[in-house]
């Protein structure tokens, strides 16, 4: 037997947990990203790696845009990239 749910979240950012690991940003930018996503109702989900890969930077998709990767270099600022994500709600 299926059974449909309707979902909470409007999107979902998935973030690459490999990247988060090797750039030691973790802490630094997924609280402060999930914080200012929730209000808009984006989910924030941790994935096994994505397969992009790039040096001291985090990979994060999102699900309304399937074609574009977001890389963010190390030490970018949780507002800046949480504003990529929220311009695109409407």
């Amino acid at each position: 037997m299926i059974r449909l749910s309707k979902a909470k979240p409007t999107a979902i950012v998935m973030a690459c947990e490999k990247c988060f690991k090797r750039t030691h940003t973790k802490d630094k930018l997924t609280k402060p990203l999930k914080k200012a996503l929730k209000p808009q109702r984006i989910k924030l989900v941790r994935t096994r790696c994505l397969g992009v890969c790039p040096k001291d930077a985090v990979v994060l998709h999102d699900s309304r845009k399937p074609r574009e990767w977001v890389i963010v270099a190390n030490g970018t600022p949780p507002e800046e990239v949480a504003a990529l994500f929220l311009e695109t709600v409407g």
